[in-house]
């Protein structure tokens, strides 16, 4: 029997409608296998574009596996970048991580720098009920908000043992210099120049390395604090110079870290340069850029090629190198590398994407990352959901550079005064390939009694 032509429409948007919801369903389906990570960070900045590859590493070893086990099922990971921009405006870190929530749909958010910005940006994180694991820096701050309100903000972990790091390792490098002056050149109170990017994140740091170091034997001679992107140091530097110092303490994110490098090679200034510089991790790109000033420079980085912090090191560098086209990755790298497979863990052994729950289980974290093991401070500690520092930790070496080269030199296997507080275990504690540290030899000339 023929069809009308009406009867003919209606069986064909029918079909239509069958074919419509059939695609829709499949489209959906296909959409819940993936869980998305949203990374945020400075991507115009070496920090940002070193989380973002550590993250692409990350997702591709465990989407090659399958992905994250979950229900019965694997899914694989989606990532989506966002610049947060936020060296430069607070505003655009808010609005990008925004975004990344409520547009983007992310089940998760890794990344981060700037304290400034990630303090604004904790405050979506209750409305949202969004886990964020930061893998910057940062001010104390940070835990100072789960501290006083730990129910608001226990969706925000901190990947850096930023208080813990700060304020008792960087004292030990110093300290492990300050021997290294004593014995060579016979000066018992080495003094020391404090020079910090004017920052949220360097305060807390400036009043704990005054209160230190006059106990294990020290002296400061000054404190400068430039901005971050300063062209020229050249007036702090001569101060510091006029102060005797033997040691300056520096930390920067921004590329004032450079300027100041190559004018104290420049200016022949007699000193070790120690500390934080987040340009100065990018190795190979910033010894060029310096023309090789920045020798004898010893700074934090993530775990070079030749030391095997743990076993995943090594390759998790290589890889995380080639993703940036022959750039050594800064720490920021790792610790979002190591932040995806934090989730992973989470996620499969409570099986579910529900963001309660998954706090208490990133809570009971006990995994190998590149930098030792992951372990995050209780919630009823003054580092609530900061990983936790020291021998079998996340320690996190430092390096030196010598003839173009990054040489670790710190875990150096000594422990530190006890007025650091560092903890115990440091005793004969290095890693495979560390070196011994060297004082620069223009000041071995100039002060050398």
């Amino acid at each position: 029997m023929m069809r009308s032509k009406h009867s003919r429409i209606e069986w064909l948007l029918g079909e239509l409608s069958v074919f419509l919801v059939v695609f829709l369903l499949a489209s959906g389906a296909m959409a819940q296998q993936k869980i998305k990570i949203g990374v945020s960070g400075p991507m115009k900045f070496q920090w940002g574009k070193s989380q973002l590859a550590g993250s692409q590493v990350a997702m591709e070893e465990i989407n090659a596996s399958g992905g994250i086990l979950i229900g019965g099922g694997k899914k694989q990971i989606e990532l989506v970048n966002a610049d947060s921009n936020e060296y430069q405006s607070v505003v655009d870190a808010v609005s990008s991580i925004k975004r990344l929530i409520a547009v983007d749909k992310v089940n998760f958010v890794v990344g981060g720098a700037r304290s400034e910005a990630i303090l604004a940006q904790q405050e979506l994180l209750p409305d949202y009920r969004i886990i964020y694991l930061f893998c910057g820096g940062g001010s104390p701050a940070l835990q100072a908000s789960l501290v006083k309100n730990y129910d608001k903000y226990k969706y925000f972990f901190n990947m850096f043992p930023v208080s813990i790091f700060n304020f008792k390792s960087n004292c030990a490098v110093l300290e492990m210099v300050a021997n290294k002056i004593r014995q060579e050149l016979g000066i018992s109170k080495p003094r020391v120049a404090i020079v910090m990017e004017k920052a949220k994140w360097t305060d807390a740091v400036v009043d704990a390395t005054l209160e230190i170091l006059p106990k294990i034997g020290m002296e400061v001679s000054g404190v400068w604090r430039p901005s971050p992107f300063a062209s020229d140091l050249s007036s702090e530097i001569t101060a510091l110079k006029a102060a005797g110092t033997h040691i300056i303490f520096e930390m920067f994110t921004g590329p004032a870290s450079m300027i100041l490098n190559k004018q104290v090679s420049e200016l022949q200034i007699p000193v070790a340069v120690v500390g934080v510089n987040a340009e100065g991790e990018v190795g190979n790109r910033y010894w060029k850029e310096t023309q090789g000033m920045c020798e004898y420079e010893t700074i934090i980085a993530g775990g070079y090629s030749d030391l095997q912090v743990t076993e995943k090191t090594v390759s998790a560098y290589n890889k995380i190198f080639n993703k940036l086209g022959g750039l050594v990755p800064t720490i920021s790298g790792f610790m979002a590398y190591d932040a995806v497979y934090v989730l992973k863990d989470a996620v499969e052994k409570s099986g579910t994407l529900e963001s309660d729950p998954l706090v208490a289980q990133i809570e009971k974290t006990n995994l190998v990352g590149t930098q030792g093991k992951v372990v995050f401070h209780p919630k009823d500690n003054n580092l609530c959901h900061n990983v936790m520092w020291g021998p079998g930790y996340y320690t996190i070496p430092l390096f030196q550079f010598r003839e173009g080269k990054m040489v670790g030199v710190w875990p150096s296997g000594h422990s530190p005064h006890q007025a650091i507080g560092a903890g115990p275990g440091w005793e004969g504690f290095r890693y495979k390939g560390t070196q011994e540290f060297k004082l620069p030899p223009r000041m071995v000339k100039y002060w050398k009694k």
